[in-house]
This record gives C-alpha cells, sequence and structure tokens, in this order.
C-alpha cells in the first residue's frame, strides 16, 4: 500500500458577502500499515484501521469554530 492523501477545502461565503471566501482545509493522510493522520503545522495520528477490507471514513466540518470531526466504520477519530 503506498500512501495516500486527500485534502478538503470548504468556502465559507456568507449570504451576502461580495468578496471571495475565506477556505477552511482538512488535510488527511493515509498511510502504509493503515494510520490516518491529519496536518496542522505537523502531522498528528488520529488512529488506525484496516488495510486488507473496506473501510467508510467521513468527514463533518464545523466551519466557524474551525474543527473537524472523522469517522471510520461509524466510530470517532482521534
Amino acid at each position: 500500500m503506498q500512501e495516500r492523501s486527500l485534502v478538503v477545502i470548504i468556502g465559507n461565503k456568507a449570504e451576502d458577502a461580495t468578496s471571495l471566501p475565506t477556505n477552511q482545509g482538512v488535510y488527511l493522510s493515509f498511510m502504509p500499515g493503515g494510520v490516518v493522520s491529519y496536518y496542522s503545522g505537523g502531522w498528528s495520528e488520529l488512529g488506525s484501521f484496516s488495510t486488507t477490507e473496506w473501510n467508510n471514513f467521513r468527514i463533518e466540518i464545523d466551519v466557524p469554530f474551525e474543527v473537524f470531526t472523522l469517522y471510520l466504520n461509524g466510530k470517532k477519530l482521534g
């Protein structure tokens, strides 16, 4: 298995705004051996996953509070 990265970028623009939106991002890396990490000034491990079966990842992003939650097969990671 090779390392795989995922970047999710959300534009945050108020309905009445006329300027370009600011962007919020979540940077995830899926490492060999089944480790998932996120980047925020440095890489931090969130947890591990099986590399021999299908996994379901879900990301919830709270733009106003600038936080995210990652779920693996319905369970919160990190």
